[in-house]
């Protein structure tokens, strides 16, 4: 499996709920050349970030089949540290919304279904 963050830390599963924190380094290739002198991770980044974590708390590889509803509110700049809760939807982490978080401030936000990976 292709790794998008580097660190995934402080993961919890509770009552299928999953919450980590993310932190895409400085020098990761998503900031090059998204913006020269104004980094910030691009959304497909940060959409790659939640499915990592997914697959991370599953212990299994998933893929993404749909998204919807993403918004995005606010940049994320190189070594921010992120929030990301999952909620699951239909009772499997396989449909899920997902928020990313700075703090209290919501980042982005939106819905995914996922498939499992072989």
């Amino acid at each position: 499996m292709t790794r998008f963050v580097e660190q995934i830390s402080d993961l919890r599963k509770v009552d299928g709920t999953i919450t980590a924190q993310v932190q895409v380094p400085a020098d990761a290739v998503w900031f090059d050349g998204h913006f020269p002198g104004n980094a910030i991770l691009p959304g497909v980044a940060q959409l790659a970030a939640v499915v990592q974590v997914i697959s991370k708390a599953l212990d299994r590889p998933v893929g993404v089949t749909h998204v919807s509803r993403v918004r995005f509110k606010q940049a994320i700049l190189p070594s921010e540290c992120i929030d990301v809760q999952i909620t699951p939807k239909e009772d499997s982490l396989l449909s899920c919304g997902f928020r990313l978080l700075k703090g209290p401030e919501l980042v982005c936000s939106g819905f995914l279904k996922l498939c499992e990976m072989e």
